[in-house]
């Protein structure tokens, strides 16, 4: 998995870490999980890269919009 530090944009703007790789993601912050996803069954007609791309998009989308998780 690819590992990369985000700070989000809006509210307290906390900066949070994407664990990333084809089969999802895992987003923490101070050290707890805040949120785990598995892209599924739908994701696997892509590439690797393109399931990376994705994980990593979507993983920041839940960030920004706190989908799953408070702030």
């Amino acid at each position: 998995m690819e590992t990369v530090r985000y700070q989000r944009t809006q509210g307290l703007q906390a900066t949070y870490v994407v664990e990333y790789g084809p089969e999802g993601y895992l987003i923490s912050r101070d050290g707890r999980l805040r949120r785990a996803r598995d892209l599924g069954s739908t994701y696997q007609a892509m590439g690797r890269r393109e399931r990376e791309r994705a994980a990593k998009k979507f993983a920041i989308d839940d960030i920004e919009r706190l989908i799953g998780m408070e702030e």
